[in-house]
């Protein structure tokens, strides 16, 4: 027997969800061509940014990691 699927309203808390692609400004139901268009180019744009703070945290994670490296070799 099946049971149905249940989805904590917790996990839509907080800072579990990301703020990507912001949809509480659309209703339900059926959306347009150009309401699904725009809504991908927000979501894209947002993930766009995402994209450059982590990539900007690797650099720096990496920058620091190299010269902990490079002091360890100094010390030795």
């Amino acid at each position: 027997r099946e049971s149905p699927l249940t989805v904590s309203p917790r996990l839509s808390e907080g800072t579990r969800v990301p703020a990507i692609g912001n949809t509480s400004n659309i209703t339900t139901g059926t959306m347009t061509r150009k309401e699904v268009i725009a809504n991908l180019k927000e979501t894209c744009q947002a993930l766009d940014e995402k994209k450059a703070m982590l990539e900007s945290i690797i650099t720096a994670l990496e920058l620091e990691e190299a010269n902990e490296v490079v002091d360890e070799e100094v010390d030795a």
